[in-house]
C-alpha cells in the first residue's frame, strides 16, 4: 500500500491566509485512507531533517500555501530541492505563474487573448474603466478598479511600481479547472463554473472584495465558447509546464474570451473553494485527482525538468 502524507499549514501561518484548516485536511484524509496509508504533518521551518522525513513517503499531498515568511512557491521549491515527490507544480513554475506580467507575455506569445498591461504614464480615457493590481499576489488583495480620471489621480498620488495597470474587462466571468485525465497520461479541463455578482453590476471580482458573488453551474453559454474556454485552459496548463491541477479565470466580452488569471495551486477547502465544487458537480471527487496524479507521477520528476530557484 502506498504511503502518503498531507503537508499543510493553517491559514494563520500562510502569507495570504488561504482557506486551509483541519477541516480541509481531515476531509482529504478520510477520502484517501481506504486506498492509502495517510499521515498528516503540519509545516514547520524548512530543514534537511524535515526533508528526509518527507522523502520516505510515496507522495506528499502539498497543501502548504506558504509558511510564515516563505511563499507558496518557495515551499514548493524547497520540496524540489529535497527531492520530495510532492503532488503540486514545481516551485519555479509556481513562481513564474504568480507573476501576472509574465503570464500575460506568455499568453500573447501563445495566442491566448488577455488584457494587456498599460504603462502607468499613459494618458487614460476618462470614462473608460481600468484595473490596477499587484504584479505578484493572490486572494484579490490590493486591487483598484476606477474610471480613467480617478485612476490617473490615484497613480499620481501613490507609489505603484509593483502593480500592473490594465483595461477592465466587463463581462461574464468563468473559472475552469484543469486536472489529470482518467488514464493519468494527460490533462483535461472540467466544464466551467460561472461567477455571478449578487447584485446587478458590471464591476466585480470573484469573492467579496467588490461585493458578494455566487457560483452557477446551470447557465446559458454557447457550446463552442464553452469548449474553446476549456481547450485554452488545458492547453495553457501544459504549455506553461504546470502539473497535477490548476484553475484559470476568464472573462467573456462580446463572445471574446479573455484569460484573467492562472492559479497554479487551487485551494481544496471542500466548502469554500471552487475546485471541489467543480469536481462534485461533474460527479468526481478530490480522490479522483490524487489517484490520477499518482498514476501520472509514480516517481519523482526527471532532473532535467527541475529549475531550482530557492535554497534555505
Amino acid at each position: 500500500m502506498k504511503t502518503l502524507v498531507i503537508l499543510y499549514a493553517e491559514s494563520e501561518y500562510t502569507p495570504w491566509k488561504e482557506n486551509i484548516d483541519s477541516f480541509t485536511v481531515n476531509f482529504i484524509r478520510n477520502l484517501l485512507e481506504p486506498h492509502y496509508r495517510v499521515d498528516v504533518r503540519h509545516m514547520e521551518y524548512p530543514s534537511d531533517y524535515l526533508g528526509k522525513i518527507l522523502q520516505q513517503y510515496d507522495g506528499v499531498i502539498n497543501l502548504c500555501y506558504g509558511f510564515m515568511e516563505h511563499s507558496q512557491d518557495e515551499i514548493a521549491s524547497w520540496l524540489d530541492n529535497q527531492r520530495v515527490n510532492h503532488l503540486s507544480s514545481p516551485g519555479w513554475i509556481q513562481r513564474q505563474v504568480q507573476d501576472k506580467l509574465w503570464v500575460e507575455k506568455k499568453a500573447v506569445q501563445l495566442g491566448v487573448q488577455v488584457p494587456v498591461a498599460i504603462q502607468h504614464k499613459t494618458v487614460l480615457e476618462k470614462q473608460h474603466t481600468y484595473i490596477l493590481k499587484p504584479r505578484f499576489g493572490s486572494c484579490h488583495h490590493g486591487i483598484h478598479i476606477l474610471n480613467g480620471e480617478s485612476m490617473s489621480n490615484l497613480l499620481q498620488a501613490g507609489s505603484f511600481g509593483k502593480h500592473i495597470l490594465q483595461e477592465y474587462i466587463a463581462g461574464r466571468e468563468f473559472s475552469v479547472a484543469v486536472i489529470p485525465s482518467d488514464t493519468g497520461l494527460d490533462y483535461k479541463a472540467l466544464p466551467p463554473v460561472e461567477i455571478i455578482p449578487n447584485s446587478d453590476r458590471l464591476i466585480f471580482v470573484a469573492g467579496n472584495s467588490f461585493g458578494g458573488t455566487s457560483r452557477s453551474f446551470s447557465y446559458n453559454l454557447d457550446t463552442n465558447i464553452k469548449e474553446q474556454m476549456m481547450t485554452i485552459a488545458s492547453d495553457f496548463h501544459k504549455q506553461l509546464g504546470l502539473r497535477y491541477m490548476s484553475r484559470m479565470d476568464f472573462r467573456l466580452r462580446d463572445n471574446d474570451i479573455y484569460l484573467l488569471d492562472v492559479n497554479a495551486m487551487p485551494n481544496l477547502h471542500p466548502v469554500k473553494s471552487l475546485l471541489p465544487a467543480l469536481l462534485e458537480y461533474n460527479s468526481m471527487s478530490i480522490l479522483d485527482i490524487f489517484q490520477n496524479s499518482i498514476r501520472l507521477n509514480q516517481t519523482y520528476t526527471n532532473s532535467n525538468e527541475l529549475r531550482l530557484s530557492y535554497s534555505f
